[in-house]
């Protein structure tokens, strides 16, 4: 009854009490069905969510929050996280609202079915369908729901679908899976290969989820570095990060990458070495190196950030630049300092030397690294 009444604070105080009942709470299903159409958010979320903590006694709710997923939003995801809790009950109707025109109502199935995990088996076929969606979130909401049920065979046949948007969902369920699932690494590791970019980036973030099993493969990753596409490139550089610390002889790998003549390899390969921290600090001088061979546009901070990462060793070899004539070397240089603040202190009195360069471009450098730095010893 409390939960029908006009004053709020007894509605929410009801929606709270049967929210925190779980399965005793099964009594009052029609007054929490009822609820859900109030318009105060804290009394129609407690509510869902007391239908969710009731479970398979809830089915009479089935309708009522299936009727809620293509408004999308907050409310679409706890009423899909209810469906789940209902469980089989909700199979049917959650697989005929895969169907649906209204792309959130599509989402929402099956954002719910992949709660439900291996209980919803049923519903790979539609879902394997569904990631090639027209609709990004539909089909991304779909390969977290197969990552989520975890039936691997599916998704490792559809590594080989004739649809890159299917092979790139498949990779990306994979990597949904709670434990990655080893018979699908080799499958995983020929997608990376994929004449599709989109494909390649996937599988390659989905391989770093492997943990000690990329050790071997290790040098495939680091291959991927110098991709033509910059999304491929990038996802090497996650697949790297992920598979850390097992990933640490990549660093090895990665250090002839920095002399490349592409400067968008170099500069991948400098995010990963800085991935690794102290780690990599024998990538110092290669990286020191770069600094006199590429050009970044002035508002990549690559090549900094990763020197600061790897440490405080970067520092002497940065203060030896300032002994350069070159104003790009000197500018680079503090720019590269700055980032290190107080821990620099000691090359302030080098950097002081050049406080008044004749170059802007080097003196807005080093006054703006003095004052990160701060004042000289």
């Amino acid at each position: 009854q409390a939960l029908q009444s006009k004053d709020l604070p007894a509605r929410r105080n009801a929606a709270y009490d049967l929210d925190q009942l779980g399965k005793q709470a099964a009594p009052a299903v029609a007054a929490l069905i009822v609820a859900l159409d109030d318009a105060d958010q804290q009394v129609w979320s407690r509510s869902a969510s007391a239908l969710a903590g009731i479970g398979p006694a809830a089915e009479p709710a089935i309708p009522k929050l299936v009727a809620g997923l293509p408004g999308g939003g907050q409310r679409a995801y706890r009423y899909g996280y209810a469906l789940s809790q209902i469980g089989p009950a909700a199979l049917p109707v959650l697989l005929e609202t895969l169907k649906a025109e209204q792309p959130p109502a599509r989402g929402g199935a099956a954002r719910s079915l992949g709660w439900m995990r291996s209980s919803a088996t049923s519903a790979v076929p539609p879902l394997l369908e569904l990631l090639d969606d027209a609709e990004t979130t539909v089909a991304e909401l779909s390969a977290e729901a197969l990552g989520r049920i975890g039936h691997v065979g599916p998704l490792v046949a559809a590594l080989d679908h004739e649809s890159p948007a299917r092979r790139r969902g498949a990779a990306a369920a994979l990597g949904h899976m709670a434990t990655p699932p080893l018979d699908a690494l080799e499958p995983l590791l020929k997608a990376a290969q994929d004449a599709d970019a989109k494909v390649r980036g996937q599988a390659l973030v989905t391989v770093g989820t492997f943990g000690a099993a990329t050790i071997p493969h290790l040098a495939q990753l680091v291959d991927a570095v110098a991709d033509m596409q910059p999304n491929v490139r990038a996802a090497a550089v996650t697949a790297l990060t992920q598979a850390r610390p097992h990933s640490l002889p990549a660093v090895a790998l990665l250090i002839p990458h920095l002399s490349q003549e592409r400067p968008e390899v170099v500069l991948s390969a400098a995010r990963a070495l800085g991935r690794f921290g102290a780690a990599a600090k024998v990538a110092i001088p290669a990286l020191i190196a770069t600094l006199t061979t590429i050009d970044p546009s002035a508002d990549d901070t690559t090549l900094p950030r990763t020197l600061r990462r790897i440490g405080p060793d970067a520092i002497p070899p940065l203060a030896k630049l300032l002994q350069s004539d070159n104003p790009r070397l000197l500018r680079m240089s503090a720019i590269c300092l700055e980032r290190f603040g107080p821990r620099a202190a000691a090359v302030l009195p080098a950097l002081e030397t050049h406080r008044e360069h004749a170059d802007p471009a080097v003196s807005a450098a080093v006054q703006s690294a003095i004052a990160k730095i701060g004042p000289s010893p």
